[in-house]
């Protein structure tokens, strides 16, 4: 009777430890969300002339999925891809999944290492570029531009937070 009530003791234990560290993690997420709404406002000056707001666009613009890239990021990372996207013949390539791989960047080994471990959790293949400082991170998938773009993306975001920079990616 004492090791049943012990091993109901360790499990119930369990089940609290569970239950605090979702709501907790629940309680975490609503407070990014807010932070997220606050970062879209975006004030808007009526006098200014069409010309004027676009010299004026905030240079640290950022969206809730890529926090950490501004305007500029974005359009340097699509220009990068349509130069890749043109050279796939998409006839060609079927539907099967193909080796995609994104070229990083550091200058901080600490950080390149932090980025490192994020990225192998979440599934990717990460081997040494051309230097000690660069990363070539490899993922299998299908060659639509979406899918693909919503990877660079993520890499760079991460790679940014990580005081990275992505460099490029080609396909295999």
């Amino acid at each position: 009777m004492k090791k049943a009530l012990g091993f109901l003791a360790v499990v119930g234990g369990a089940a609290a430890l569970i239950a605090y560290k979702v709501l907790k993690d629940e309680k975490v997420k609503v407070v990014n969300k807010e932070e997220d709404v606050e970062k879209h406002i975006i004030e808007i000056d009526d006098e200014a002339t069409e010309e004027e707001e676009e010299d004026e666009a905030p240079a640290s613009y950022s969206t809730a999925s890529y926090p950490n890239l501004d305007s500029a990021d974005m359009i340097h990372l699509n220009d990068v891809s349509e130069t890749v996207f043109e050279t796939i013949d998409f006839e060609n390539v079927g539907e099967e999944d193909r080796p995609i791989q994104h070229k990083i960047s550091f200058e901080n080994r600490l950080l390149m290492e932090k980025f490192k471990s994020v990225v192998i959790e979440e599934g990717y293949v990460v081997t040494s570029g051309e230097t000690d400082m660069d990363l070539v991170v490899l993922h299998i998938s299908k060659v639509d531009t979406d899918l693909i773009l919503s990877k660079v993306f993520y890499l760079a975001n991460l790679a940014k937070e990580c005081s990275g920079t992505y460099t490029g990616w080609i396909l295999k």
